[in-house]
C-alpha cells in the first residue's frame, strides 16, 4: 500500500476572519506604540537621572580634588536615601571598602572588586549584587588617578517606574478590552505557535544550535503559509547557516594554530596543505615557491601530485598567462573552474590533461619578510568556488602567510644567531689566553684549546669537570675568601720545569645576565711567563746597572780627588797609574753603555751591516793580541791561515768572537785553556769556542741568549757585567743570516757560530 502525501489546499479565509485580522494588526501597532513611547520615556527619565548623578560625581571629584589627601575620605557620603557615594583610590582601594552596602562576606567582596575594576574603564555601567539587586554606577576622575563612585540600587529607579506605569496606563488602557477579545481567538492560532517560534529562537542565540525536538517543531510550523511558518523555516535556515559556520570557523582556528604551531619552513608548507585539504577536502595541492636562486617559482611542497608533475612545474615571473602569477600581481585568489574548456589559459591542457586535473584555485600568500609564494588547489572535475568558500581561503591565507613570515623571521635570527656565535666561537677559539665557563653548581660547561694547553692537561680532563678541581690537579689551592676584590685578584701559579716552565696569571670572575643576576662562574688564564721575565730582567737591570757602574764610577772619582787634593804632591809614575786606572774604568763604563746600545738596536731591528773581505785567521789573531798576556798563553787558536776571506761585518764578528772569548776566559778555571777554532765548511763560516769551565746550568740553557740573564751567582760577582753579551752575540750572528748555538761539551761549554758564506768580488770573476 503507498501512501501519497500532498501539500494541503490553502485556507480559504472569510470578512469575520479578516476583519479579526485587522484588528490583531491595529492592536498589535497600537501596542507597538504604546510600547515605543514607554520605552522612550524609560530612557529620558533614565538619562535625565544618568545626567544628574553624572554632575554629582564631577562635583564631588572637584571638591575632593581640593581636600588634602588625609581628609579625602570625608567625602564620602549619602545621597538622601537612596544613592551612596564611594573614593576609589589611585592603587584601587575602596573607601568606604563595602562601597556603602554595610554587606561582607565573600559574594559581597567579590561584587565590589568588580565595580572597582569595572570603573577602570567605564564611567557607566550596571552590576546585580548578590542579592539579586540591579544597581546603576557612575564614575568620575579625579586629579590624583582615583575616582568618585556613585551608585543607586533598581529601587532607586521607582520614578522611572512610576513614569513606565503611567505610560502603559494611559497608552494601553484603551487597547486592554479590544486585546481580551481577541486574545482567546489568536492565541491558539497564532500566540502559541509564536511563542514556541520565539523560544526556539532564543535557544538558537544561547546554545548556538537547535535542539533536534524544536528542529522538529519547526519543522511543523514550517508547513504553515503564514509568517509563523516563513519565520520557523527562516529559523531553520539560520540554524543550518549557524553550524556550516561554527564548522568552518572552528577548522580556521585548528588550522591557525596547526600552521602556527611551528617555525620550520618545510614543515608550515607541509601543515599549509595538511590544513588546505581539510578544509576544501581536496586531496591535490602545492604551494609554489619562488627560488630566488634561479628566480623560478618552484614547488616546495606538495600533497597527491607525481614527482613528474611537481618536477615539470617551473614558473618564470614574467609569466603573462599563469593562474598563480595573475593572483600574486592581482593579490587575490584566481580560479579557473575548468582548465579544459578555458581558453584564457589554453598553454595549461596538455599539462592538466596529463596530470588529470580538471579544476585551479591559486591563492597568493602574501608575506613582506618571506619570499612570494602561491598556494595551488587541484580538482579533478570541474567546480567553480563560492564565494563564501574564497572568503574562507582568503582567511586561511592570512594564517599560513604569518606562518611563512615568522619562520622566515625565525630562519634569518637563527642564521644570523648561528653566525654570531660562530664569530663568537672563532674568537674564543683562537684566543691566547685560556678561557673556562663553569656552571652555579662549579661544573665546567666550556673551555676553549688555549686553557688545557696553557694547564697542560688533556681537554677530556676539563670537559665536565669542576672548575675547583683544575687548581687541585696543578698541585695548587686557593683559599676561599669573601672580599670580592680578593676572590676577583689575579693569582700567578707557576707550572712545569726548564723548557715546560710556564708562569700562568689566573682571574676569576662571575658570569651575570643584563639584570646583573649570576650565571656561573669564569676563569681567565694568561701566560704571563715572558712578561714576568721582562719584569725580572728589568729588576736585574736596575741590580746590575747599580752593582756594575758604582764600582768604576766610586775608582774614577776616588783618583780623580786624588790628583786634584791641593796637599800632595805625586810623582809622574804615580800620576799615570792614576790615570791609567781611570782609563781603564773609563773604558768598562763606555763598554756597559755600547752593550745596552747594540741591545736596543738589536731589538730594535736597526743593525746596519758593512761587509767586507775578512780573512778568518787575521780576524783571531787581531783580537788574540788586544787580550792580556794571561788570557793570550790560555788561547789554543785552530784556524788554517789558507781559509780564503768571508763577506763579514768585521766590527760586529769581532764583537762576538771577543765576547765568547772573553766569556769563556772569565767563566773557566784560570789555568784550563780555551779552545778557538775557524773553518769554512759546505759554503758557511763557523766559529767555535770552547772552554773547560764547570758549563751551562740546566735550567739556564733555554734562556742563556736572552738579554740580562747571567751565570753563577759566584762567579757573576767576580766577573761582572750585565748579562748582555751573549744577547748581542745572536743579535749580530742573526743580523747575517747565521744562527748561535750552545753545545755541552763536558767538562765546559762549546758556543758555535755558522754565517753563511757569501762569496768575494775576485771570487765571482
Amino acid at each position: 500500500m503507498t501512501s501519497l502525501q500532498t501539500t494541503p489546499p490553502p485556507t480559504r479565509h472569510d470578512p469575520a476572519q479578516n476583519l479579526r485580522r485587522a484588528t490583531v494588526a491595529g492592536s498589535v501597532l497600537l501596542v507597538f506604540a504604546v510600547i515605543m513611547i514607554s520605552v522612550w520615556s524609560v530612557r529620558q527619565a533614565g538619562q535625565q537621572l544618568l545626567t544628574r548623578d553624572l554632575a554629582a560625581a564631577e562635583a564631588i571629584a572637584e571638591i575632593v580634588d581640593g581636600l588634602p589627601t588625609d581628609d579625602r575620605s570625608a567625602a564620602v557620603a549619602r545621597l538622601g536615601d537612596h544613592g551612596i557615594v564611594a573614593l576609589l583610590t589611585p592603587d584601587d582601594r575602596a573607601i568606604p571598602s563595602d562601597l556603602g552596602t554595610g554587606e561582607d562576606g565573600p559574594l559581597w567582596r567579590r561584587w565590589t572588586g568588580l565595580v572597582v575594576r569595572t570603573s577602570k574603564v567605564r564611567d557607566t555601567f550596571q552590576t546585580r549584587d548578590p542579592d539579586g539587586r540591579q544597581w546603576s554606577h557612575v564614575t568620575a576622575p579625579t586629579d590624583d588617578g582615583g575616582r568618585i563612585l556613585i551608585q543607586r540600587p533598581s529601587d532607586d529607579g521607582a520614578v522611572i517606574s512610576d513614569v513606565v506605569l503611567r505610560g502603559f496606563l494611559g497608552g494601553g488602557g484603551g487597547i486592554v478590552v479590544l486585546f481580551a477579545a481577541l486574545w482567546a481567538a489568536s492565541r491558539r492560532g497564532f500566540l502559541d505557535p509564536l511563542d514556541r517560534t520565539i523560544e526556539a529562537s532564543e535557544d538558537l542565540r544561547w546554545r548556538g544550535r537547535l535542539r533536534p525536538a524544536e528542529r522538529e517543531r519547526l519543522g511543523d510550523l514550517g508547513r504553515r503559509s503564514d509568517q509563523v511558518g516563513r519565520l520557523s523555516n527562516s529559523l531553520l535556515a539560520v540554524d543550518d547557516d549557524i553550524a556550516r559556520n561554527v564548522l568552518q570557523l572552528s577548522t580556521l582556528l585548528e588550522t591557525s594554530r596547526s600552521v602556527a604551531g611551528s617555525l620550520e619552513p618545510d614543515e608550515v608548507f607541509n601543515n599549509i596543505l595538511l590544513q588546505m585539504r581539510r578544509l576544501f577536502d581536496t586531496e591535490h595541492c602545492a604551494v609554489l615557491h619562488l627560488d630566488t636562486r634561479a628566480n623560478l617559482f618552484v614547488i616546495r611542497a606538495s600533497l597527491g601530485l607525481s614527482e613528474e608533475f611537481v618536477s615539470e612545474l617551473r614558473v618564470a615571473p614574467t609569466t603573462p598567462d599563469s593562474p598563480a602569477m595573475r593572483a600574486l600581481r592581482a593579490g587575490q585568489p584566481v580560479q579557473i573552474s575548468d582548465m579544459l574548456n578555458d581558453r584564457s589559459y589554453a598553454r595549461l591542457r596538455s599539462r592538466a590533461g596529463r596530470a588529470g586535473f580538471r579544476s585551479l584555485l591559486a591563492i597568493p600568500l602574501v608575506t613582506s619578510v618571506a619570499p612570494p609564494a602561491v598556494l595551488l588547489v587541484y580538482k579533478r572535475e570541474p567546480y567553480r568556488y563560492s564565494y563564501s568558500e574564497l572568503e574562507l581561503a582568503s582567511s586561511f591565507v592570512g594564517f599560513a602567510s604569518m606562518a611563512m613570515e615568522n619562520a622566515s623571521l625565525y630562519a634569518r635570527i637563527d642564521e644570523r644567531l648561528q653566525e654570531q656565535t660562530r664569530r663568537l666561537e672563532a674568537i674564543v677559539e683562537s684566543l691566547d689566553d685560556g678561557l673556562i665557563l663553569a656552571d652555579p653548581d662549579g661544573t665546567i660547561a666550556y673551555h676553549n684549546p688555549a686553557a688545557a694547553d696553557l694547564l697542560g692537561l688533556d681537554p677530556s680532563e676539563l670537559t665536565g669537570a669542576r672548575a675547583d678541581e683544575v687548581l687541585h690537579r696543578l698541585g695548587q689551592r686557593l683559599e676561599p675568601s669573601d672580599d670580592e676584590e680578593r676572590s676577583t685578584a689575579p693569582v700567578v701559579i707557576s707550572r712545569g720545569q726548564g723548557r715546560d716552565y710556564r708562569e700562568i696569571s689566573l682571574r676569576r670572575f662571575t658570569v651575570t645576565d643584563e639584570h646583573g643576576a649570576p650565571l656561573g662562574q669564569g676563569q681567565l688564564w694568561q701566560d704571563v711567563t715572558e712578561d714576568r721575565a721582562v719584569e725580572r730582567m728589568k729588576s736585574a737591570l736596575l741590580a746590575t746597572v747599580s752593582h756594575e757602574l758604582r764600582a768604576p764610577l766610586a775608582n774614577i772619582t776616588g783618583y780623580v780627588s786624588t790628583l786634584l787634593a791641593d796637599d800632595v804632591h805625586w810623582e809622574a809614575g804615580d800620576q799615570l797609574e792614576f790615570l791609567t786606572t781611570i782609563k781603564d774604568e773609563t773604558d768598562r763604563l763606555v763598554q756597559l753603555v755600547s752593550d745596552v746600545l747594540d741591545v736596543s738596536r738589536i731589538e730594535a731591528g736597526m743593525v746596519t751591516l758593512t761587509r767586507e773581505p775578512v780573512l778568518p785567521r787575521g780576524l783571531l789573531d787581531r783580537i788574540s793580541e788586544t787580550l792580556p798576556p794571561q788570557g793570550q798563553d790560555r788561547i789554543d787558536v785552530r784556524c788554517p791561515r789558507d781559509l780564503p776571506a768571508v763577506d763579514i761585518d768585521r766590527a760586529r764578528i769581532e764583537i762576538v768572537a771577543r765576547n765568547l772569548i772573553d766569556n769563556a776566559l772569565k767563566f773557566s778555571p784560570p789555568d784550563s785553556p780555551v779552545e778557538v777554532s775557524a773553518d769554512v765548511v759546505d759554503d758557511a763560516f763557523i766559529l767555535t769556542v770552547r772552554d773547560h769551565g764547570p758549563g751551562i746550568p740546566e735550567e739556564l740553557k733555554d734562556r742563556v741568549f736572552d738579554s740580562f740573564v747571567r751565570g753563577d751567582e759566584g762567579l757573576t760577582r767576580q766577573a761582572g757585567g750585565f748579562g748582555l753579551g751573549l744577547a748581542i752575540c745572536r743579535g749580530f750572528v742573526e743580523a747575517h743570516g747565521g744562527h748561535l748555538t750552545l753545545w755541552s761539551a763536558e767538562p765546559g761549554a762549546r758556543f758555535r757560530v755558522v754565517l753563511p758564506l757569501q762569496r768575494t768580488r775576485e771570487e765571482d770573476q
